[in-house]
């Protein structure tokens, strides 16, 4: 229980991280990325909104919760996606100690134990304290598949900031509405800017 305390202590409860996305040279909108304390069970929130130009030509107004243990480890994950005409809502419950995920399409599949999702993988990595050079070998859950992904870790200096560069790319999952993600944590593990490869171009956020 020591160790568990220890995984939460290194991030504050609660944080709110607040990110300036810009596609290309283009001001594109705000990420937002909550972690807090409900009634003894810790939530992560991430919210996409578009700004007020950008919404005239494609809107993004994209919410997701998810509910996690002190591990981590995902217990109830909930999306609502609101991405020019599209809309979905996706909820998926986890159950970890007996191997199976429901999905609120009634499927159920099964769950590899380690697990996550790609937000509570995001503060997970944030927990390892990797170092350059390092290959973390993590599991991720989407699409209704376990997936176990071998993701390289670098070093890179922008400014006078050094940052660990993680790549937790895989084919076919999308992130942040994208093809790819690329995380840079500064040197307190917080995420600093999240690079995210589109069809055409990328989208560029970094933490005010």
């Amino acid at each position: 229980m020591i160790f568990l305390n220890i995984l939460f202590f290194l991030i504050p409860v609660p944080e709110e991280l607040v990110y300036n996305a810009r596609f290309g040279p283009f001001p594109a909108g705000v990420i937002r990325l909550y972690f807090e304390e409900v009634n003894g069970i810790y939530k992560i929130t991430c919210i996409q909104k578009t700004s007020e130009g950008i919404s005239h030509i494609y809107r993004v107004n994209d919410r997701y919760e998810v509910w996690v243990d002190t591990t981590y480890k995902p217990l109830l994950y909930e999306a609502w996606i609101e991405e020019g005409r599209y809309k979905r809502h996706r909820k998926i419950a986890f159950y970890h100690y007996r191997g199976f995920a429901i999905y609120n399409d009634r499927d159920t599949v099964e769950l590899s134990s380690d697990a996550r999702e790609i937000f509570s993988l995001i503060y997970y990595i944030r927990t390892l304290s990797p170092s350059p050079g390092d290959t973390l070998v993590l599991m991720l859950h989407d699409g209704k598949r376990n997936r176990e992904i071998a993701v390289p870790v670098s070093e890179v200096k922008i400014g006078d900031e050094t940052y660990l560069v993680i790549t937790p790319f895989v084919e076919g999952v999308k992130v942040f509405g994208g093809q790819g993600l690329i995380l840079y944590y500064n040197s307190d593990m917080i995420p600093s800017v999240l690079y995210v490869d589109l069809k055409f171009g990328h989208i560029k956020a970094i933490k005010r």
